[in-house]
């Protein structure tokens, strides 16, 4: 679990769960989303698996709180990195930039947590 941003099971103690969060996209995948956008009452917040997360089902994800500027600034990598896999489909070498944006995407793992869902 090392390699993937999620969290221990310790940060959802005490943490209410929540209902009607609907994922938007996510970042990042193994064997399900592990991280993304979501949407709740309203607002865009960050998404992040809870381990366990290899095989466990429902998964669990600790929503964390983004500002407006957080969340457009999450929309905008999305679709850099949307583009970049498109060109790269069509046979455009644009590793190097995927490297550099997916190293350089933000943590959101310390933004203040709202709760937590299940999928």
């Amino acid at each position: 679990m090392d390699d993937y941003r999620t969290h221990e099971a310790s940060v959802l103690t005490g943490r209410p769960q929540l209902d009607g969060v609907r994922m938007l996209w996510c970042q990042e995948c193994y064997d399900g989303p592990l991280d993304g956008l979501a949407e709740w009452r309203g607002g865009e917040h960050w998404y992040v698996a809870v381990g366990p997360v290899w095989g466990e089902r429902p998964r669990r994800y600790a929503l964390h709180q983004l500002t407006p500027a957080q969340a457009a600034a999450a929309w905008q990598r999305h679709h850099l990195l949307d583009g970049y896999q498109r060109a790269a489909q069509a046979g455009a070498d644009v590793a190097e930039q995927w490297d550099r944006a997916w190293a350089d995407r933000p943590d959101h793992r310390d933004a203040p947590i709202l709760g937590w869902f299940t999928d």
